[in-house]
């Protein structure tokens, strides 16, 4: 309400058992966030980086700098307009950090990685019209990966066009190739790349897909805490422990052939087994922070023991 300008607003709907289940799985994954101790690996002066980032700019230039909400551990789901768009999880407080300290997460004190579905609406796609995808959706010959990611997200979303080009001229976040005169050149371009499912461009159909990610998303912390294991859910991606990633693959495996009728991919991220040059880098790296980290909190630092200073 304190929002002059909100992106949407609340509006109010009739409930029925298919909202109810969904009202349940919410508050069961909500019960096990609340009972897990999910924390950052960082240091004082790497937070400080943080919470400044996180800060929208005014706010920044006015001295107002937020803090990371470690206790902001509930989940929400958010639909648009009906209960058939949209749907996706918010509220995490990992959602908020930049992409980079995620791996700094850690859940149970324990190290994690973060399983990455960023295909999973073009894998869906290019399924429905008999064509599984083999290939990154996002790499081509001009536009870097990160700028062609977000602008075709633009076209899913976008109901027409002039929206679409609308949104990439307002994102801060994209910038336009240089290769192309103007967005709509550099916009079509990326339409002819992905000419078989051209027509779900411009129709906001990417809200339709959310709806599908996001169903997939609740089966598969569901299953997850069945398991009695806990995963932190980002849209499209996963951050588990190590020790469950194979879990977590497995069970957006079932999901995905449960509600699609198609295994999502065949060959999912993994960690890369490290060479034992590399292992003894990364555990000297880790070690090295581990030591800034207590020091920075006035703790001496040594392998066997840790005392006041």
């Amino acid at each position: 309400k304190k929002n002059p300008n909100p992106k949407g607003k609340r509006i109010g709907y009739k409930s029925n058992k298919k909202i109810v289940q969904m009202e349940q799985n919410l508050k069961l994954i909500n019960w096990a966030l609340d009972k897990a101790h999910i924390d950052l690996f960082i240091t004082k002066a790497e937070e400080k980086i943080i919470n400044e980032r996180i800060t929208k700019k005014a706010q920044r230039e006015a001295g107002n700098i937020r803090e990371i909400q470690y206790q902001d551990k509930f989940l929400q789901r958010i639909f648009n307009v009906d209960f058939e768009h949209g749907g996706r999880f918010y509220g995490g407080f990992w959602q908020q950090i930049p992409s980079e300290y995620r791996t700094r997460l850690t859940i149970y004190n324990s190290r994690t990685f973060e399983q990455d579905y960023s295909s999973i609406h073009f894998a869906i796609l290019y399924n429905e019209i008999g064509q599984p995808l083999n290939k990154d959706p996002y790499q081509f010959g001009m536009g870097d990966r990160k700028t062609n990611k977000l602008v075709l997200n633009f076209m899913l979303n976008s109901e027409h066009l002039e929206a679409c080009l609308g949104a990439c001229r307002k994102s801060e976040k994209v910038t336009k190739p240089k290769e192309f005169k103007t967005w709509k050149d550099y916009v079509l371009y990326l339409q002819s790349e992905h000419e078989p499912i051209k027509k779900y461009f411009f129709t906001g159909y990417g809200l339709k897909l959310q709806k599908i990610d996001s169903d997939l998303a609740e089966q598969v912390q569901l299953e997850m805490i069945n398991k009695g294991k806990v995963i932190l859910c980002i849209h499209d991606s996963f951050v588990c422990r190590l020790r469950d990633l194979g879990d977590l693959i497995e069970c957006m495996n079932n999901a995905s052939i449960s509600q699609l009728g198609f295994r999502l991919f065949s060959e999912p991220k993994v960690p890369k087994v490290w060479t034992n040059e590399k292992s003894i880098k990364k555990r000297t790296e880790y070690f090295e922070r581990r030591k800034e980290f207590f020091v920075s909190n006035g703790l001496k630092y040594s392998h066997q023991e840790l005392q006041p200073m």
